[in-house]
């Protein structure tokens, strides 16, 4: 599975365990609300790229994130 985001750049994710817990969190109206909505509300001049960026691509970074510290924290993830 692969996402792109304006402040993590390109997400691949290869756990099939993983991806079905992904999957079907985007399939949740809270998550498909995110699709639509911009990371800021107003444009940037300095910072243009984040007026563009949409919070979902944002929020599957973050957990991107959450996940590597996890493993590499060796925390049990499921």
């Amino acid at each position: 599975m692969e996402f792109h985001d304006v402040l993590h750049g390109h997400i691949v994710i290869e756990r099939s365990d993983i991806i079905d817990l992904i999957k079907k969190l985007l399939d949740t109206t809270e998550l498909q609300r995110l699709r639509n909505m911009r990371q800021m509300n107003f444009d940037v001049p300095l910072i243009q790229e984040l007026g563009r960026s949409r919070r979902l691509p944002h929020s599957i970074g973050v957990a991107y994130i959450s996940l590597q510290l996890a493993q590499h924290s060796n925390l049990n993830l499921v």
